[in-house]
């Protein structure tokens, strides 16, 4: 029995200690969340975060339009992530602000004699700082989401794309509080925000188009997001490669200037993962090109009275009313050789298939259905493949214009003068011409004349 009991003392004492390591490992996680709690109710950026989010959402709503005139998570997502070039020239300013709070106040050579490193503090105040700047992010998202009205929008949201708008901000936060520490002069904070500003906004100037590429709004511009196309797929690994590199590589200069070895080698971490994706956008750049080559495909929503019409499904609320106007248009040409069967919506381009089945493929389709039916009208009286002479244009753009009026829509910006700037006498007078006649006399014109019109050999004299 005696034998037994050093063994059982000698596992007891070794359960303790595996408890007791646990145990301080989970004291150092809390203590270390109390810090970090700690910070964060300090710091100047908790107060600022509403009006931050606020400011850059309203900032942001201007400029994300997009190419689809009904609201989508994908042009939403992309947008929420675009707007950081609002949003983080200012929390780095602010976090420059709350980087030098100690030295500004004369305390900072106090705080050298406490038990933890000076290195560890100022991260715990960067994570401070990184944490209400997440919050600003996604309240910023919350404020645009609600003023381009995208909440009930189709489909879902992108994580993609809201995660390298969050990079951005942690990138910005993290250049703004290191160089707020190594720098904790009053008047640097609104010259760093200023200069992330114009960092983020150089990427625009088509100057600079290869080194674009490292611009993450490069590749979160909304006008370059569709349901019914997209750019070449984003390459979201690259970037946050990229802008995590970068981060990870400023903050590495905290612990660098005390000499910290560990600080020496998260900076070369950081620089290699910068450079690696870096090296990878400025490759993807070359393919990021003509959407043409990347049409969405759907399966198409459609309604068949009173016109055959299809779109992608986010559009499918606006079928009844964009068929009724089309319908009320081709009334007086419907059954005619070359007027459209069938409406389709695609990704790029309008014009009818090669197929004979009469189908007119159009990309726009919106909210006003007079934009779709300026394009049915146009697409009838004109061949988009076929060059025509001005005198046949305008014989063409007439009979649009006619049908058009036919609506009560105002035509008279679709019909143009012989001269650039000149007036339109000419085609206006051969407008009142065409609409005088009796609607039999424009049927049994139409039937004989609809191809040549199409193919410009008609001229605006022409016209009965």
């Amino acid at each position: 029995m005696s034998a037994a009991t050093p063994t059982a003392v000698g596992a007891g004492a070794g359960a303790s200690a595996g408890d007791s390591d646990a145990s301080r490992s989970g004291g150092v996680v809390m203590r270390g969340l109390r810090l970090l709690r700690i910070e964060v109710r300090r710091s100047v950026l908790l107060w600022l975060v509403p009006l931050l989010g606020f400011a850059a959402a309203y900032a942001g709503k201007d400029y994300s339009t997009s190419f689809d005139t009904v609201p989508t998570w994908l042009y939403t997502s992309a947008g929420i992530g675009w707007s950081t070039i609002f949003l983080g020239p200012m929390v780095a300013g602010v976090a420059c602000w709350a980087a030098g709070r100690d030295a500004r106040r004369g305390v900072g050579d106090l705080l050298t004699t406490t038990a933890t490193s000076a290195t560890r503090r100022e991260l715990v105040g960067w994570g401070a700082a990184a944490v209400l700047g997440l919050a600003a992010y996604a309240l910023l998202g919350v404020c645009l989401t609600t003023l381009i009205d995208g909440w009930g929008a189709w489909g879902r949201p992108e994580p993609g794309l809201l995660l390298v708008g969050a990079a951005v901000v942690l990138l910005a936060v993290s250049v703004g509080y290191v160089v707020g520490t190594l720098l904790p002069w009053r008047l640097l904070p609104p010259l760093v925000g200023i200069g992330v500003y114009l960092l983020l906004l150089f990427q625009e100037d088509s100057r600079f188009w290869e080194w674009q590429q490292l611009g993450p709004a490069t590749w979160l511009r909304p006008s370059d997001y569709s349901v019914l196309y997209r750019p070449t797929q984003v390459p979201l690994t690259d970037l946050l490669l990229w802008l995590g590199g970068l981060s990870i590589a400023v903050l590495a200069l905290l612990g660098l200037r005390r000499r910290e070895w560990f600080s020496a080698v998260v900076l070369v971490v950081g620089v290699a993962l910068a450079v690696t994706g870096a090296a990878q956008l400025l490759d993807a750049g070359a393919a990021y090109g003509y959407r043409a080559e990347h049409v969405a495909t759907f399966t198409p929503t459609c309604v068949s009275e009173p016109f055959p019409l299809c779109s992608h499904p986010a559009y499918a609320e606006l079928l009844p009313e964009n068929a009724a106007l089309v319908a009320r248009l081709l009334e007086p040409v419907q059954g005619i050789a070359g007027v459209p069967l069938r409406i389709e919506q695609r990704g790029h381009g309008n014009g009818f298939t090669p197929d004979g089945t009469g189908t007119l493929l159009v990309q726009w389709i919106g909210r006003d259905p007079s934009q779709l039916a300026r394009t049915v009208a146009q697409e009838l009286t004109q061949a988009s493949d076929r060059p025509v002479s001005e005198a046949a244009w305008e014989a063409q753009l007439v009979v649009a214009a006619w049908l058009m009026q036919r609506l009560d829509y105002d035509v008279s910006w679709m019909l143009v003068g012989r001269e650039p700037g000149g007036d339109n006498a000419l085609a206006q007078a051969a407008l009142e011409r065409f609409a005088a006649l009796d609607v039999t006399t424009q049927r049994t014109w139409l039937e004989a004349n609809l191809t040549a019109l199409r193919n410009g050999e008609i001229s605006l004299e022409e016209l009965p």
